[in-house]
């Protein structure tokens, strides 16, 4: 994707969710502008969204934005503890 990172975070994150990273670089992050959370592929391109106002995101209800069979199942979302830093 070709955007400015900071200033397009700046635009759909509320600062004060967390967001997260998987060690394929893909991330959930919530997106102030729609009030849904996205998980976005290591390309930056949405993957899967789910409508919550919780703070952390939920483990499932979550919808493909893609067709085909790679989208499928809708991923559970599994939160972790950092075991050296303790945060999630």
């Amino acid at each position: 994707m070709n955007w400015d990172t900071n200033q397009m975070w700046k635009r759909l994150s509320d600062g004060e969710r967390p967001w997260f990273e998987s060690e394929n670089e893909s991330y959930i992050y919530w997106n102030r502008g729609d009030g849904k959370w996205w998980m976005d592929g290591p390309s930056g391109s949405g993957v899967y969204i789910v409508k919550s106002n919780d703070r952390l995101p939920p483990r499932t209800g979550w919808v493909s934005l893609g067709s085909g069979s790679e989208y499928n199942p809708s991923p559970v979302v599994e939160l972790k503890v950092d075991d050296d830093t303790q945060e999630l």
